[in-house]
């Protein structure tokens, strides 16, 4: 398994220390013991051994997925056949210029694999270099966004507010650049997500050479990698969320129908209110005292609490929904500090004003515009005819108008809103009263309740602490950060902005610009996905190995109970009860080979049973090997469970289903075995209380080892299988079923009819599995080298995760299944076969 080193330490100081701990691996007390074992990796000095090599400085580490290594780290196995391990990655990226005076770019950058965060700013610089100076910041963070599924055509219409997201989830960079150092492989998009029906999937969450951070997307929600290019000094910062409102003027409609149903209630309640108390003096005076609500013993019907009636009014308040334009922009913000005249004299920042909204407000729209193209939108008066000259030496002469016509706007400015909480950078697309939102669209300082438009930022402003504006994800990176929502009105905009919002990406970053780089990776993504998940796979493989040969290679006691245990109190005793070892399926010699000073192999020698040692007479030998305090020797490879065991040929392919295509890892919970020597894997059970069987547990392991062209050829199945889930027409499935690369067989004597050069090659194929030994079982079975039971050759099965003797695994019938296409001569080719494969002389 390729590694690298770690924490200072070579492969000789890591062998030494290796041999003075547990080299041959390690035997628990008890079954408890060796799963606190495997999950603490306990024992960092006295019994130090492979599973130890996986620590990390994380003490509540375990899957070696956190914390950074203390002595190695695995790094991706590739097989033969596999694709190299890349060199760089190309990582996709959206340049925003915060200032708006340029379109944003959407680009790919080619990162070197053991890169830093400090590289990919470099790339973008560099890619970017005539729009981003050297006096300007590059904020790197990633956007999780989703935007509504429906199209804004229906002004009524209100859009779900649930559905739709908008936030920075990340920040990768600092205002001090110290963060440039970290590892590229950090940054989310590093790894790309896998497309839906693309055939790949990431097996593993892992930190080796190649993939990054993984952490899928959920459905129909984008990550994107945003770089927000800034003025370098700008600390202070607005995270503003582009959004929309059908029509500002309906706004004012529903605000004065709102208020006529509120004036109306606020009528009705003082007359409910009025009749109550009324209800209340006649009652008191008739009886003594007030009743109780909910009274009804002497007719008393008012029961409504003024909690209630509050209750109904809020529910008049008409909602108002917003649509989103994108993600969020990142601008400069200009906050002013005041100091509290409380107690503490505390020094707080003002959100808001008139000049930071006519700020941040232009900046926004700066943005957006630029993201809307003018190919399609028409010019609102055609360009005056150039004029002539007739006086002084340019008589004659054509000069161009000086005044040419203002490029067409697309956007009105919006209104801003502040968000509902100052420790939060995230905006709600749902408004519940639309007379606040009326009074912002006027704004106005003070409701017609007297009371302040708390909404509005620019009329008023907020005062909050420096705290309060260093939280999550901008916690520690040295900005000051609030949240601001922007609302654009949809009918003051142009056709061309209205059509890219009807889109998927919507202005932002459906309006970027693509670059060079992002259409060349866009056309190479068949190719990066195939590395990426082969990358994926082989780092996976590595963890996996280490895994399931740890785990097959610690052993523990197992506590033997009288049988009369349930029954007989004295037999629960201590004195009565026994102890056995429970042997493991492998034994292991670890070993590390240095390839430099920093990188090397671990080598791990696997020693199994001999399948055809028999027990001494001497029961004396047999207990000090077996059953004595110094056994240590492994149980059988074989399955010994009946139900795994194949009998006929009806029952192997129905057992092919209950194995998808998933490694065996053993959860430390999981594991367990019976007497009988077959482990029980949770999750990986062949049906309803039967046995999981041996090669399951160590199944990625014997199929390493087993490597070679068989399996490389069953690889090539299972991947044309995956590929032919996107086929789309009969004919493009039929093109992913060809067998390339095979050799022709030659033209059979008898047949009058010449055959074809794709028909002598399946006459190959056809000739070649009905002489194959054992028949279809050798498709499906490989040879176990120098492993023998009873004299019979052991078999293992990739698909069916078995391990057993040959003679427990029936000869299939000879042969296979022609499938092609109509007209390409089944027939002839069948004939062909007859004739190039005929029965012995002596048969009938």
């Amino acid at each position: 398994v390729p590694i690298a080193l770690r924490g200072g330490f070579t492969a000789t100081s890591l062998n030494a220390k290796i041999q003075s701990g547990a080299p041959f691996g390690v035997r628990c007390s008890s079954y408890d013991t060796a799963v606190k074992y495997i999950k603490e990796k306990m024992n960092d000095n006295s019994r130090f051994g492979l599973l130890n090599l996986l620590n990390t400085d994380d003490p509540n580490s375990y899957s070696g997925n956190s914390g950074n290594p203390k002595y190695l780290e695995v790094l991706p196995m590739i097989r033969p056949g596999d694709p190299a391990v890349r060199t760089h990655v190309l990582m996709r990226v959206l340049v925003v210029d915060s200032l708006g005076k340029n379109r944003p770019k959407d680009i790919a950058v080619e990162v070197p694999v053991n890169g830093t965060i400090g590289d990919i700013v470099g790339l973008i610089r560099e890619t970017c270099r005539e729009t981003v100076s050297s006096e300007s910041r590059v904020l790197l963070a990633n956007v999780v966004y989703r935007a509504h599924d429906n199209d804004p055509v229906d002004p009524d219409s209100a859009p779900a507010p649930h559905r739709m997201e908008s936030k920075i989830s990340r920040v990768y960079t600092t205002f001090d650049d110290s963060s440039l150092s970290k590892p590229a492989r950090e940054v989310k998009g590093f790894a790309r997500d896998f497309p839906e029906k693309c055939g790949f999937k990431f097996e593993h969450h892992n930190r080796g050479l190649g993939i990054g951070k993984v952490d899928p997307c959920r459905a129909n929600v984008r990550d994107v990698l945003v770089a927000y290019i800034l003025p370098k000094d700008a600390k202070q910062l607005a995270v503003v969320n582009p959004t929309y409102m059908f029509d500002f003027a309906r706004i004012g409609v529903k605000a004065k129908a709102q208020a006529k149903d509120i004036a109306d209630y606020d009528v009705k309640a003082a007359a409910k209110k009025a009749a109550k108390e009324s209800d209340d003096a006649a009652f008191l005076l008739k009886h003594g005292h007030i009743p109780p609500a909910h009274d009804y013993r002497y007719g008393y019907h008012h029961n409504n609490s003024e909690h209630e009636d509050q209750y109904a009014r809020s529910g008049l308040k008409k909602a108002q929904y917003f649509g989103t334009l994108g993600i969020p922009i990142v601008v400069p913000a200009r906050l002013t500090e005041r100091v509290d005249e409380g107690l503490f004299g505390q020094t707080e920042l003002t959100l808001g004003g008139e000049t930071q909204d006519a700020d941040i407000a232009q900046r926004v729209k700066c943005v957006l515009e630029s993201c809307v193209s003018d190919a399609g939108a028409t010019p609102t008066s055609a360009a005056p005819a150039p004029r002539v000259s007739l006086f002084g030496k340019d008589k004659g002469k054509r000069q161009a108008v000086a005044n040419e016509p203002a490029p067409k706007r697309h956007l009105p400015l919006p209104l801003l809103l502040h968000t509902e909480s100052p420790n939060s950078h995230h905006t709600s697309f749902h408004f519940g009263d639309a007379q606040a939102l009326d009074d912002v669209r006027l704004r106005k300082a003070v409701s017609a309740n007297g009371e302040p438009v708390k909404q509005s930022f620019a009329k008023t402003p907020k005062h909050v602490s420096k705290s309060q504006l260093n939280i999550s994800p901008w916690d520690k990176k040295g900005f000051l950060v609030h949240g601001v929502t922007a609302v654009f009105d949809y009918a003051q905009m142009t056709a061309t902005a209205k059509a890219l919002i009807k889109k998927d990406l919507k202005l932002l970053p459906g309006g970027a610009e693509k670059h060079a780089t992002a259409i060349a990776d866009e056309k190479a993504s068949a190719d990066l996905y195939k590395c990426q998940a082969s990358e994926d796979g082989a780092a996976a493989r590595s963890n996996r190995l280490i895994e399931e040969i740890m785990r097959a290679s610690v052993t523990f006691h197992v506590e033997v109970k009288p049988h009369d245990h349930a029954r007989n109190p004295a037999s629960r005793h201590p004195s009565r009860l026994r102890w056995k070892p429970f042997h493991p399926l492998v034994r292991t010699v670890v070993t590390i080979n240095p390839v430099s000073q920093t990188q090397g192999t671990l080598e791990i020698s696997l020693f199994v049973k001999n399948e055809d040692f028999k027990k001494p007479n001497d029961e004396n030998t047999r207990m000090r090997l077996f059953n004595g305090p110094l056994s240590w020797t492994c149980r059988s490879l074989l399955d010994a469970s009946a139900t795994a065991r194949i009998t006929d040929g009806t029952t192997a392919f129905s057992s092919l289903g209950a194995h998808k295509n998933v490694w065996s890892y053993w959860h430390g919970s999981d594991l367990q075995a019976d007497f009988n020597g077959a482990y029980t894997v949770s999750g990986y059970n062949r049906g309803s209380g039967a046995k999981s069987g041996n090669g399951d547990a160590l199944h990625e392991t014997l199929t390493t080892l087993f490597w070679g062209h068989k399996l490389l050829e069953f690889r090539g199945y299972s991947e044309r299988a995956r590929e032919d889930g996107g086929a789309r027409s009969i004919p493009e499935f039929m093109k992913r079923l060809e067998m390339h690369g095979r050799s022709a067989a030659t033209q059979p004597v008898g047949l009058a009819v010449e055959m074809r050069e794709y028909q002598l090659q399946s006459l190959a194929r056809m000739l070649e599995l009905e002489a194959a030994p054992g028949g279809m079982r050798n498709l499906m079975w490989i040879e176990v080298p120098s492993v023998t039971a009873k004299g019979a050759p052991v078999l293992f099965s990739p698909f069916f995760r078995l391990v057993l003797p040959q003679t427990l695994v029936p000869a299939l019938p000879k042969g296979g299944f022609l499938c092609e296409e109509m007209g390409l001569g089944k027939t002839i080719e069948v004939l062909g076969l007859v004739l190039s494969n005929p029965p012995p002389r002596n048969w009938l």
